[in-house]
């Protein structure tokens, strides 16, 4: 039950973090090009991942406004040390690629455990 609210959460504050980020100005930004399982490193899943769980944690707070939520969104994203660009083309890859998609469900159920 954890993971499709992990994913929803993902999908849904990736577009907040791209509005945050200054190389998406102008006509000329593009939409990322989704990444797959083969383009997306370990250390890009694992904090992917733990993004994703700050998100849903600020999510699930009825006392968080949604300026805040989607404030916390852009920190953890930021904090995760993935550029909001390739954020963005990771949670869009989750859609695609069922061995990303697997492989991301792995690392946030492993820290959500760690973290209970």
């Amino acid at each position: 039950m954890l993971f499709p609210m992990i994913l929803s959460v993902a999908l849904a504050a990736a577009p907040a973090t791209a509005q945050a980020s200054p190389q998406a100005t102008g006509p000329q930004a593009a939409a990322p090009a989704p990444a797959t399982s083969a383009t997306v490193s370990e250390t890009e899943v694992h904090r992917f991942a733990g993004a994703a769980l700050t998100i849903t944690r600020a999510q699930k707070d009825a006392t968080v406004s949604d300026d805040d939520r989607h404030k916390k969104a852009a920190d953890a994203v930021a904090a995760s040390g993935i550029a909001p660009d390739r954020f963005n083309a990771i949670a869009q890859g989750m859609n695609a690629d069922p061995a990303l998609k697997q492989r991301i469900q792995t690392a946030a159920l492993a820290q959500a455990h760690v973290k209970q």
